[in-house]
């Protein structure tokens, strides 16, 4: 029985229910004892009051009940006492009274302020109705209401603070670690990603959300604990500033030298023929997404918006080379059988365009490693490969097939294929061209270091 009672204690939503029934009869029995009219209003101050979790957080609440209900209470007793007999005022001055507070309310960006603004008109509203019928009890009015909401403020504070308190300083300790463990494993998975990036994508994208959970949480323990203590505030605030400048601005450009690595290395697969080609074909849109989602949050001094922009121009074109060698495929499909529905080249112009077709391919993949090679070491300055030459030669190919007449027994379809093919090298050809001007528009040696403070 003692272990299962122990048990019950430690459920959070036990506790939390019984200092709800103590904090309300606490508050009832001291509005019973001090007599005053409305005590429902104490036990309804407990109920929203004891919704905070922490200390800190049902601190700041109160406070910011108890002043709205204050000024709410001077202005409605004000307003019944002196303008109750003139309507025009008395409804004008009303009017911009609820105005303000309810535009105060929904102002964006506010957090806990708009609570106070809430009473304030909430207040007015009450005693304001309550004493044009009898202006002269408008004063006992506001000091009855104001009262009974002191009572469910004190009430609710004595207990959460005796009884189980629960302190955001206390919690964030925790949570820290645990933020930090993830950073460990996220360093550890980002390391094993170069050697088998396939098994390591689902657990990066895992770890990412747990982290960013964490994150979050951490944002509003440490607001919850610089409530509680000055001395923790300071301390947050310099702990905060630590993981804000040097743990999370290396997750998105680390992320984002991962995609790009692995997309690189995906491309050399499809162009080299790789019998996984289907499962490429699948990595290669979530590795682009990847990055297309890490590269805006990079948040260093050396990466500005503009930096950002073309980082994510860059991205798209290189979702644009992949789609162009994709569709590249191999120029063995130009060679089609009778039994596949066109007919096979001469020999003669095989020997031309095959050789062709794979010296280019051989440049397209000197430039991929040479892209590779600049994300790895963080350097945009070096000068890249070109396939100027291998596309020379493929044209002087072509010409040399059309001087030779050597397609001109086969059907137009069997020579539209082949400058169809050409002309799809070319294009990639362009494209890699456009990525290496646009990375050596880059900077990222300001920031693609593993440390930014």
């Amino acid at each position: 029985m003692e272990l299962a009672s122990a048990g019950s204690f430690g459920d959070l939503r036990v506790r939390t229910g019984i200092k709800l029934g103590l904090a309300g009869l606490i508050a009832l029995f001291c509005a019973q004892m001090l007599r005053v009219p409305d005590d429902n209003w104490a036990i309804l101050t407990v109920f929203v009051l004891m919704d905070a979790k922490y200390v800190g957080a049902l601190a700041c609440k109160a406070i910011m009940r108890l002043t709205g209900t204050i000024v709410g209470a001077l202005i409605g007793v004000w307003l019944a006492s002196d303008y109750a007999c003139t309507p025009a005022i008395f409804l004008s001055v009303f009017f911009l009274v609820m105005v303000f507070a309810g535009y105060k309310v929904g102002q964006v960006g506010a957090r806990q302020v708009p609570y106070a603004y809430y009473l304030l008109g909430l207040t007015t509203l009450t005693i304001a109705s309550a004493g044009v019928t009898d202006p002269a009890q408008a004063w006992q009015t506001g000091l009855d209401r104001t009262e009974e909401i002191f009572i469910g403020i004190i009430s609710s504070l004595l207990v959460n603070s005796l009884l189980w308190p629960r302190y955001g300083r206390e919690e964030f300790l925790g949570g820290s670690r645990a933020a930090l463990k993830t950073i460990g494993q996220l360093f550890s998975v980002h390391a094993q990603a170069y050697l088998t990036p396939a098994d390591a994508l689902v657990e990066i994208e895992q770890l990412h959300r747990t982290f960013d959970q964490q994150f979050s949480r951490l944002n509003n323990l440490l607001q919850v604990g610089a409530r509680e203590s000055t001395v923790f505030c300071a301390c947050g605030m310099w702990i905060a500033t630590i993981v804000n400048r040097l743990f999370w601005p290396i997750l998105p450009q680390k992320v984002l030298r991962r995609s790009l690595l692995a997309f690189c290395s995906r491309i050399k697969g499809l162009l080299g023929g790789d019998f996984q080609r289907e499962k490429i074909l699948t990595q290669i849109p979530k590795l682009m997404g990847e990055a297309l989602g890490a590269a805006p949050q990079i948040r260093i001094a050396g990466c500005s918006e503009n930096e950002r922009l073309k980082l994510v121009a860059l991205i798209h074109s290189l979702q644009m080379l992949g789609s162009r060698i994709n569709h590249l495929g191999s120029p063995r499909p130009v060679l089609r059988s009778p039994d596949e529905g066109g007919n096979l080249l001469p020999e003669v112009a095989e020997q031309i365009m095959r050789p062709q077709f794979e010296h280019l391919e051989i440049e397209i993949i000197r430039v991929l490693d040479a892209f590779a090679e600049c994300f790895r070491e963080g350097d945009c300055s070096r000068e890249f490969p070109t396939s100027d030459g291998a596309l020379a030669e493929m044209n002087h190919a072509i010409q040399q097939i059309r001087d030779r007449n050597l397609l001109g027994d086969l059907p137009t379809e069997a020579s539209l294929r082949v400058l169809d093919l050409v002309d799809r090298y070319h294009a990639s050809a362009d494209t890699l061209e456009q990525c290496g001007e646009m990375l050596h528009a880059l900077r990222i040696e300001r920031y693609w270091g593993d440390y930014a403070l």
